[in-house]
């Protein structure tokens, strides 16, 4: 029998950055929209005459597409000035001018009623008058690059300006606006030294944390009005709406949403670590047992500055977790306002049907990055040598094997190991942190 036993980290998946909340088409990228906006008429005739020709003129304010995203509160990635008519989600590859089907019989597109909701929902989140709406000096467009680049674990321009369907001319000029105003960041990428790698400065995070936090506030209000009933229906509702219009298409890194967990999560990790290693390695319900006296443990008492749980979120399901605590053997009890000493990294988990996205990769930076802003001087981890992909995944961000053990655990014969990650600067200045 082993002389210790914690933990096991979980099945992970492979590297890649995040979801950016998906907008609607905008920008030349799209191919619907010139840079500055106006429908590209190389396809055809003017925003007028085509909405002429099908019976009609503009009449006042154009409306922009709401984002179909989770988070309602950074909605959209549209330009305010872009006229958009067609749904948010409408597949890029669909012109805005496709002939309708008119032959007898044929049932008529909802066009209107989807037109229509769009200049509702919009009106209700604020999108055309974003800065305004949140009390910040930044458009909607704006906002949501910033969210992009605190939620991406590695962003280049062009990797932005794909995942947000931007116009490279308007993107280059809004980021260049944000280098002037100190909050972006721009070096060559370490991927490939002929594109631009884009970061946030402390002052740029500040400042996308505190969008976010208003965001949060605003989505909290509109929920806060609503009777408690009501809120499930709106989100299922919502969801089926991303549903339909996301059917057949692939889950994509950016689809993924780190978040914390809510009511029956913590559950969650306890009955899918169980389900997954005993599926996966065999291990019996003495794992089961550990994960749930982990989870019962930080659900008790945890304290929240210094430990933390994430959960990654897919189509509204969960796929993922992992738990940054204080790691108690190897700290002592401090003074008041003294560094918190060792954190531990627990329980990385990914479902199999959603490896391959970068999940795991993502966990554990947000799990790095806490624990550093926290205070802590290093992080520590158990696993065993049977769990390659995780293993992976800590040696890429800068952790080093620093002792392995034969043990038996969970009804079968293991290896386990520990591993170790500086979270201070080091002689040199330079901060350990791996390859990410």
């Amino acid at each position: 029998m082993p002389t210790r036993k914690t933990e096991a980290t979980d099945p992970t998946g492979a590297a890649t950055p995040p979801r950016p909340l998906t907008g609607s088409a905008q920008g030349a990228g799209s191919g619907r929209y010139a840079a500055d906006g106006r429908r590209d008429t190389a396809r055809g005739g003017t925003a007028r005459s085509r909405d002429t020709a099908r019976g009609g003129t503009r009449a006042g304010p154009r409306e922009d597409d709401p984002d179909r995203t989770r988070d309602v509160g950074i909605p959209g990635g549209t330009p305010p000035d872009a006229p958009h008519d067609t749904p948010g989600g409408t597949p890029h590859n669909t012109p805005p001018d496709a002939p309708h089907d008119t032959r007898v019989g044929a049932p008529a597109l909802p066009i209107d009623d989807i037109r229509a909701f769009n200049r509702f929902y919009t009106n209700l989140i604020g999108a055309l008058d974003y800065g305004r709406r949140l009390y910040v000096p930044y458009t909607l467009t704006e906002a949501r690059v910033l969210y992009e680049l605190a939620h991406s674990p590695r962003t280049d321009a062009a990797d932005l300006r794909g995942a947000l369907s931007l116009d490279a001319g308007y993107l280059s000029r809004l980021l260049a606006k944000f280098e002037k105003a100190e909050l972006v960041e721009r070096a060559p990428s370490p991927r490939d030294p002929r594109r631009q790698s884009i970061s946030l400065t402390g002052r740029g995070r500040s400042t996308a944390e505190l969008l976010d936090e208003r965001s949060r506030e605003s989505v909290g209000a509109l929920l806060g009005s609503l009777p408690a009933r009501d809120r499930p229906r709106l989100t299922a509702a919502m969801r089926t709406i991303q549903d339909i219009l996301s059917e057949g298409r692939p889950p994509r890194r950016e689809d993924v949403l780190l978040r914390a967990p809510g009511p029956g999560d913590l559950g969650w990790i306890i009955q899918r670590n169980a389900a997954l290693y005993a599926a996966e390695y065999g291990w019996n319900t003495e794992y089961e047992a550990l994960v749930a006296r982990i989870v019962a443990d930080f659900a008790e008492s945890h304290d929240p500055a210094l430990e933390r749980v994430w959960m990654a979120e897919l189509d509204g399901r969960p796929v993922g977790c992992v738990m940054c605590v204080r790691d108690t053997r190897r700290t002592r009890p401090a003074a008041p306002d003294s560094p918190p000493g060792t954190a531990r990294l627990r329980l990385l988990l990914v479902e199999p049907d959603a490896r391959g996205l970068g999940i795991g990769d993502r966990l554990v930076r947000t799990c790095i990055e806490f624990a550093r802003d926290a205070g802590y001087g290093d992080m520590v981890l158990w696993t065993n040598d049977i769990l390659h992909s995780a293993r992976s995944i800590y040696r890429r961000h800068g952790f080093t094997l620093t002792a392995e053990q034969p043990h038996r655990s969970f009804g079968v014969d293991l290896t386990g190991q520990d591993w170790h990650l500086p979270l201070r600067a080091t002689g040199d200045g330079s901060i350990p942190g791996g390859e990410g």
